[in-house]
């Protein structure tokens, strides 16, 4: 009898934006999907605005595709085709978005305004032969990645990280409902799917570590004995928990400890820190580096004597699962 070769599946994956500077971890994971000959590519629904691209990342925009939010010629064919072969696919997923999010109105805003581009993603999808469709977050592009099954049929699956699992999303049983599985990089966060939608919709919830190659965080130690570093990474948002460590830090200083914390990356709380470190008169020891490059991060690990990241349960209910700073900062020693 001859032996059956199953092909490789071609997978479209679906991304708020691809690159995003701060999701080390999903350009990791392409990057050995490539290396282990898997076939897919990357459908962004943002384009790439960040000053800084990871080499990891960039060497992933060959397989990234972009497209306009409204006017380009492959949107409104691509809307003409569907218009003509699948009418009521094409009219009813506004609808069904409507139905599920109204009470949400920004992620239906989203959701409709990346409406036409998916329209032109499907037929490339089509087009490619695409097998499976998988997306990032349980947020919009999970939401996109429902819509684009209904218009190809093609099955779609997604990965659910950690604030996308916490915050209110009236849509995510559904989702989780018509999926082919769900990734998730937690116990925990499986965990709290399960006590939130039962175990029937839980069972194709699978816990699936973030990786990391650890011989690249194989740096040499050059901590001082002067003046330790604290060392910090995380986007400036409340459930990072920066306003503990402004406070450590002032701790520290009255008790006349000489050391440097350095904080690296951006967000919406940068000016109300700044003012917390003025307000603790720490400006000789906190720095904000913001948003910084990947082998800079690396000088700074080398140079760390702490790694510290001290996460809390925000007000609005998001919280950390496994930050992937904090598995660097362990393979770095």
């Amino acid at each position: 009898m001859s032996r059956i070769v199953q092909p490789w599946p071609r997978i479209a994956f679906v991304m708020s934006q691809f690159p995003e500077m701060h999701e080390t971890f999903i350009a990791r994971e392409m990057t050995q999907l490539r290396e282990k000959g898997i076939q897919y590519r990357i459908f962004s629904l943002k384009p790439c605005k960040d000053k800084i691209i990871h080499p990891e990342s960039e060497r992933l925009l060959l397989h990234t595709r972009y497209e306009n939010f409204f006017f380009s010629r492959e949107i409104w064919e691509s809307a003409l085709w569907f218009l003509t072969h699948r009418p009521w696919r094409l009219i009813s997923n506004p609808g069904i978005a409507v139905r599920w999010l109204w009470k949400e109105p920004v992620g239906l805003a989203k959701t409709l305004l990346v409406y036409p581009k998916l329209l032109a993603y499907a037929r490339q999808i089509q087009g490619w032969g695409a097998t499976h469709i998988h997306s990032h977050w349980a947020t919009v592009p999970t939401t996109c990645a429902y819509m684009l099954w209904r218009l190809t049929d093609i099955p779609y699956s997604f990965t659910a990280h950690a604030w996308d699992i916490f915050l209110a999303d009236s849509m995510l049983p559904e989702k989780l409902r018509k999926s082919t599985g769900v990734l998730t990089c937690t116990s925990y966060n499986k965990k709290y799917l399960w006590e939130s939608y039962g175990r029937e919709l839980v069972e194709k919830v699978h816990v699936c570590y973030h990786g990391l190659d650890t011989a690249s965080f194989d740096l040499p130690r050059r901590t001082s004995l002067e003046r330790p570093l604290l060392f910090s990474i995380g986007r400036l948002v409340p459930q990072k928990g920066y306003m503990d460590l402004l406070e450590a830090c002032s701790r520290l200083r009255d008790r006349g400890l000489d050391f440097e914390c350095a904080i690296v990356g951006g967000g919406p709380l940068k000016r109300e820190i700044e003012g917390r470190i003025r307000d603790l008169q720490l400006q000789s020891h906190v720095q904000l580096l913001g948003p910084t490059p990947q082998a800079e991060i690396k000088n700074l690990l080398s140079r760390s004597t702490v790694f510290v990241l001290p996460s809390v349960v925000a007000p609005n209910g998001d919280r950390d699962g496994i930050p992937n700073v904090i598995l660097e900062a362990m393979a770095a020693g």
